[in-house]
């Protein structure tokens, strides 16, 4: 398995101030060109916070946790037991729509 840690960079909406990886293999270099391991654009946050897709679903990747290029299950995430935020946290909500009374 190949592992790189997501560092703490601050992110203000165009630039790091660092790398925000432990290591930049090619696969990563590939997942980011794909758009399998993109920036989530989170205005709470001063730092930079990751989705990653992985075959069964997508899963925010934070400051301490670990992605894995496994050869035979593709991308995996490893979170930090500190890391709670999950991929429903960063969905649209949903506008109710009030129907029309005739």
């Amino acid at each position: 398995m190949h592992e790189v840690f997501v560092k703490s960079v601050d992110w203000n909406g165009k630039t790091f101030d660092g790398e925000p990886f432990s290591d930049n293999p090619p696969w990563l270099k590939e997942c980011l060109q794909a758009g399998r391991i993109a920036i989530i654009p989170d205005k709470e946050r001063d730092y930079a916070i990751w989705a990653v897709i992985t075959e069964e679903k997508v899963i925010v990747a934070e400051p301490g946790d670990r992605i894995n290029m496994d050869p035979m299950f593709g991308l995996v995430v490893e979170k930090n037991s500190k890391n709670k935020a999950v991929w429903e946290d960063y969905q649209p909500k949903e506008k109710k729509v009030r129907k029309s009374k005739k």
